[in-house]
C-alpha cells in the first residue's frame, strides 16, 4: 500500500468522497478538480493532493509521468463525455490501469424527456412562464434562443465569480441568477420553485449524489413540469461501493469501521433526532429491518434488510471496506432493544460502535397522552411472559409493550378473570403513522380486541391519567373528555415543580412490596394450613429470585404457594395437591389474591412433578411418606434446587436426616420454632403455644440418580 499511488479526475461527489476515503486511509492520493472553486472541497488529508484547473490531453499526459499512477480514475460528471474520452484515450495509450465511476440511473417515466440542452430549449420555445434552469452556466447559452430569455430563465449556478461573469454576459443576472453550491433538498426545491413561479424545471439525469430525486419531487409537489437531459450513453465502469472493494483488494488498505447503532423512534422520520438522521445520510450502508430502512433510506443508498445480530456481523467481516454503517432499530437503543445484543457482539469484535438513542415508544405515548411517567414500570411481553397483576398490586399501574392480538385478548381474560375487569386501560397502536390510534378501554373489553398486536398499553387500577397528571387529551380517535377546572393543570405543574414537593414521603399507589398475608385472610376450612410465622421463616429460607420457578409440594390451602406468588415480579409458582377438597380452596384462594402466576396442579407427588420445569427453588409442606422419592425426582430436574421442608412429627425429621446423610442436601439448616400467641381470658391475656415445627433448609446435593 506504500508505494501505490491513485489519480482521480474529479467533478463529482462521488469523485469528492472516494478521494477523501482513500486520504482517511493513507493512500497516497492526487485529485485533478476542473476549478479553483472544486479543488476547495476537497477536505485535506496528509496523503492527498489537490489541483484545481482544467487540463488538455497534453498537460494529462505530462501529469500522468510526473505523478506515475497505478491506478487512475475517472470520477468526472457523466455528461462531461469530452473530458472522459481524452483521459481514457491517455491511459490506452500509456497502458495505465483505467477505472471509471459511474453512478446509477435514475430515469422516471414523469416529465419532457431530451437528449441534450439543444433539444430542451427547442422544446421550451413554444411555451410560455418561467424556467428553472439547474444544468450549470456552461449550457446557459443554449437558452439565449428564446426570445424573451432574460425574463423568464432563473439560472442556478456555482457561486464562483467566473461563473457569475460568464452568466451576466449572457444578461441573466440579479433576481435571475441563483448562485449556490448543491445538491439541494427537495424542501429547498419547492421554496425555490414557488418563490420564482417557476413552470418548468430543466434538470439532468445526475443520479442520487447529484439530488435529481429530490428536484423531481419538489416539482411535482409544485405543479412543475419537468424537462430531462438523459444520460449520453450508458457507460461501462464501477459504482462507488463497487470501487471501494476493488481498492481494498487490490491495495491492501484496511478501513476503520465504525457502526452507529441508531433508534429510529416510533417510525414516523420526523421523530428522528438529528443526530440519528446525520449517521443515516453519512453512512456507506444502512441496515435494518425492512420497514426501519424505508424510514431513513435516501436514493441510490447501499441498503441490507437484515436484523439478525450474527447476519449482520458476518456482512461487516465480509465488507471490509465499509468505514461508516447505520443500524437502524425501532424505538431507543436502550428500551427493549436489538442493540443490546448486537453490541454486544460488536464490542467482542472490537468494531468500534456509537449508541444513537431515539424515542421510546413509551415516551411518545406518554406525551400523546400528556402523561408524566417517570413513577410508571415499564415492561415488555416480547418473547416472554409478563405478570402483569404483580405489577399492578405492587405500583397500581403498569405501561408495556405487546406482541400479539392473542396475548392482549388473553390478558383482557386474565384481568376479568381476577376481577379487574374495570380496570383503565389506554392503548396505542401504530404511534406517529398517519393511522395512528390512541384510545381508552377497560381490562375486560380487551378479551375482544381486535386492533394492531404491536401496541403500547398503560393500564391503571383505579385513576385516569388526568389524576396521574395528564392533560385530557388522548388522541384523534379518542371522544374529547370533560374539561378541567381552570387552573387546575397549571397548578399541579407548579406544585410538581417545587423542591419541597420533591422532599415529602411518596405514597405508594399499589400494596406494599412486602408481602405479609395474615392466617384469616384464607379461606380454609378443615384443610391444613402453615401458619404465617413459620410460612414467613419458610419463605425466606427459599432464597427467592424475582423470576424464579417454584414448588410448593402439599399445598393445602395454598398459603405458601400464594404468598410466594405474590412476592414474585416474573416468577411462577407450582402448587401439586392431591385432596380435592384442598384443590378447590386453592382455586378460590387464588382468584382472592389474584395470584395470576400461580398454577395448580392436581396430582400426588413425585409423579405430578412430571412434565414441570425444572424449579429454582421448592417447599415440602407435605410428602405422605414419599419425601426420598420426591427430593430424587426434584434434584434430577435441578441438582441445585434450593429445597426447604417443614416438619411436626419426629419421624419426619428423622427420614429427612437420613437423606441429608445420603448426601441428597448440603448445607443444611435446622430451625425449631415454637410459636406462642396471646389470647384474652376474661380480663386478662395468656400465652397459648402452637406446636414446634422443624424448618429444614439446604441445597441439592446430588442429580436425583444417587
Amino acid at each position: 500500500m506504500k508505494n501505490s499511488k491513485i489519480l482521480i479526475f474529479g467533478g463529482t461527489t462521488e469523485g469528492r468522497k472516494l478521494a477523501e476515503y482513500l486520504g482517511r486511509n493513507g493512500v497516497r492520493t492526487h485529485v485533478c478538480a476542473a476549478t479553483a472553486y472544486g479543488e476547495t472541497l476537497v477536505s485535506c488529508y496528509p496523503s492527498l493532493t489537490v489541483s484545481g484547473r482544467r487540463m488538455d490531453k497534453e498537460e494529462i499526459e505530462k501529469f500522468l509521468k510526473t505523478f506515475s499512477p497505478n491506478w487512475v480514475i475517472d470520477a468526472t460528471h457523466p455528461y462531461a463525455r469530452e473530458v472522459t474520452g481524452t483521459v481514457r484515450e491517455v491511459c490506452k495509450e500509456k497502458k495505465l490501469p483505467y477505472l471509471r465511476l459511474i453512478r446509477g440511473s435514475q430515469r422516471s417515466a414523469s416529465g419532457v424527456w431530451v437528449e441534450d440542452i439543444h433539444q430542451a430549449a427547442e422544446f421550451l420555445e413554444g411555451t410560455t412562464g418561467n424556467i428553472f434552469v439547474t444544468t450549470g452556466s456552461k449550457e446557459l447559452a443554449a437558452f439565449t434562443r428564446l426570445a424573451d430569455y432574460r425574463s423568464r430563465i432563473y439560472a442556478r449556478v456555482l457561486s464562483v465569480k467566473e461563473v457569475v461573469e460568464s452568466c451576466e454576459k449572457l444578461g441573466i443576472r440579479g433576481r435571475h441568477l441563483i448562485c449556490m453550491q448543491g445538491p439541494f433538498s427537495k424542501e429547498l426545491n419547492l421554496v425555490m420553485l414557488r418563490e420564482y413561479e417557476i413552470r418548468y424545471l430543466v434538470t439532468k439525469e445526475s443520479g442520487a449524489a447529484g439530488g435529481f430525486r429530490e428536484k423531481l419531487e419538489a416539482a411535482e409537489e409544485a405543479g412543475v413540469e419537468t424537462v430531462v437531459i438523459g444520460r449520453p450513453e450508458t457507460e461501462e465502469g464501477l459504482t462507488y461501493p463497487e470501487i471501494q472493494r476493488f481498492l481494498r483488494q487490490n491495495i491492501g488498505f484496511q478501513p476503520k469501521q465504525t457502526v452507529s447503532l441508531v433508534g429510529i423512534g416510533p417510525g414516523n422520520p420526523d421523530c428522528m433526532t438529528a443526530e440519528g438522521q446525520k449517521a443515516c445520510r453519512e453512512a456507506d450502508v444502512v441496515i435494518g429491518a425492512a420497514r426501519m430502512i424505508q424510514t431513513v433510506r435516501k436514493e441510490g443508498q447501499i441498503c441490507l434488510e437484515e436484523y439478525r445480530p450474527s447476519a449482520i456481523l458476518d456482512y461487516l467481516k465480509a465488507h471490509r471496506e465499509l468505514e461508516r454503517i447505520a443500524i437502524v432499530l425501532s424505538g431507543d437503543t436502550g428500551f427493549y432493544s436489538g442493540a443490546k445484543k448486537l453490541g454486544a457482539l460488536l464490542k467482542e469484535e472490537k468494531i468500534e460502535t456509537r449508541w444513537i438513542p431515539g424515542i421510546s415508544s413509551a415516551a411518545y405515548f406518554s406525551a400523546r397522552l400528556g402523561l408524566c411517567w417517570d413513577d410508571i414500570p415499564l415492561e415488555s411481553m416480547h418473547g416472554k411472559s409478563l405478570n402483569v397483576l404483580s405489577r399492578l398490586r405492587q405500583e397500581g399501574k403498569v405501561m408495556f409493550l405487546a406482541d400479539s392480538r392473542e396475548g392482549i385478548r388473553n390478558l383482557g381474560e386474565e384481568l376479568t378473570r381476577y376481577g379487574l375487569g374495570d380496570v383503565q386501560v389506554w392503548v396505542g397502536e401504530r404511534l406517529s403513522y398517519e393511522e395512528e390510534r390512541i384510545f381508552q378501554t377497560t381490562g375486560k373489553d380487551l378479551q375482544t380486541y381486535k386492533g394492531s398486536g404491536l401496541a403500547i398499553l398503560l393500564i391503571q387500577e383505579t385513576t385516569g391519567p388526568e389524576e396521574m397528571g395528564a392533560s385530557s387529551s388522548f388522541g384523534k380517535d379518542v371522544p374529547e373528555e370533560k374539561e378541567e377546572k381552570e387552573g387546575t393543570v397549571e397548578k399541579r405543574e407548579v406544585e410538581r415543580s417545587e423542591e419541597a414537593e420533591d422532599r415529602k414521603p411518596k405514597q405508594r399507589r399499589g400494596a406494599n412490596l412486602s408481602i405479609a398475608l395474615k392466617d384469616e385472610a384464607f379461606l380454609r376450612e378443615r384443610i391444613p394450613m402453615t401458619k404465617e410465622e413459620v410460612r414467613r421463616l419458610a419463605i425466606a429460607k427459599l432464597c427467592l429470585t424475582r423470576d424464579a420457578v417454584v414448588y410448593d409440594v402439599g399445598a393445602g390451602t395454598g398459603s405458601v404457594a400464594i404468598e410466594t406468588a405474590l412476592s414474585l415480579l416474573d416468577g411462577k409458582v407450582y402448587a401439586i395437591e392431591q385432596n380435592p377438597e384442598a384443590v378447590r380452596l386453592l382455586q378460590k384462594n387464588q382468584i382472592r389474591f389474584g395470584a395470576s402466576n400461580l398454577q395448580i396442579v392436581e396430582g400426588m407427588a413425585p409423579e405430578a412433578l412430571t412434565g414441570l420445569p425444572a424449579p429454582d427453588a421448592v417447599f415440602i409442606g407435605g410428602s405422605k411418606g414419599r419425601m426420598e422419592d420426591i427430593l430424587r425426582v426434584i434434584l434430577h430436574k435441578n441438582p441445585q434446587a434450593r429445597i426447604v421442608l417443614t416438619a411436626i412429627a419426629l419421624e419426619t425429621v428423622g427420614e429427612v436426616m437420613e437423606l441429608c446423610k445420603k448426601g441428597c442436601l448440603l448445607d443444611v439448616e435446622v430451625v425449631q420454632l415454637t410459636v406462642s400467641k396471646a389470647q384474652k381470658a376474661g380480663s386478662y391475656h395468656m400465652m397459648k403455644g402452637q406446636n414446634p415445627v422443624y424448618v429444614i433448609s439446604g441445597r441439592g446435593g446430588c442429580d436425583g440418580n444417587s
